[in-house]
Order: C-alpha cells, then sequence, then structure tokens
C-alpha cells in the first residue's frame, strides 16, 4: 500500500502578513500555539489512521512546523552574527573593538522569537 501525507501548519504566527504589525521583529506566539494545537490534532488522526489501517505506516504527517521553525532559528543566528561581525570586527565578541556605538548596536538588534514547545501527541 502507498504512503498518504497530511501536511502539518507551519508557524502562522511567523508570517509576513503577521509580523508586519512589529516590523517583522517577532511572531505572534497566539497564531503559532493555534497552529501547534491543530498540528497535535493532526497527529492523533493519523495516529488512529494508522493504528485502523492494515499497513501501520501508511499514513504520515510532514512537519512543516518544524521545519519552518529551523529555518526561520538558523536565519536569526546567521543575521546575530553577522551583526556581530559588523559591530567589531570579529566573529566573536572578544572585549576587541566594538566600534563607534560603544558595542550596543550589534547587541540591540531586534530578533524573532520562535516558540519551542512541541505539544505531546500521546494525549
Amino acid at each position: 500500500m502507498g504512503k498518504v501525507a497530511a501536511g502539518a501548519l507551519q508557524p502562522l504566527g511567523c508570517l509576513p502578513e503577521v509580523t508586519v504589525l512589529n516590523n517583522f521583529q517577532q511572531c505572534n506566539e497566539i497564531s503559532n500555539t493555534a497552529a501547534k494545537f491543530h498540528n497535535m490534532l493532526s497527529r492523533q488522526a493519523v495516529a488512529k489512521l494508522n493504528n485502523e489501517s492494515k499497513d501501520t505506516g501508511a499514513f504520515i504527517v510532514l512537519d512543516l512546523f518544524d521545519a519552518f521553525t529551523s529555518v526561520l532559528n538558523h536565519t536569526r543566528e546567521h543575521v546575530n552574527n553577522e551583526a556581530q561581525i559588523a559591530g567589531n570586527g570579529k566573529a566573536e565578541n572578544d572585549g576587541g573593538d566594538k566600534g563607534s556605538d560603544g558595542g550596543g548596536a550589534a547587541r540591540n538588534r531586534p530578533t524573532t522569537t520562535i516558540l519551542d514547545v512541541k505539544p505531546d501527541a500521546t494525549k
């Protein structure tokens, strides 16, 4: 038997149309929590389908939430590293020259906040 894939929701609170309200600096936690709840219910439904199916692995969930979160977190780390390099000329803050602003520009750069809560699919 073939496989049937159900796509989980991405972090809806991190979509541009949501983050535009705060200059694209922070995700909306309420929207992300709603997406996580939806994804948890989807995983439960898929688990039930697999239990009722002759082929226990026939149904799978594509975890788009964690995939998007991974990319967002990696991008945030990259941006922070680039800002730190631009602010002090070095990849690590070793107390060297911090530029004309006293070093605050790199550390005060806004970052994207991503919730890292995984719903318990066993409940």
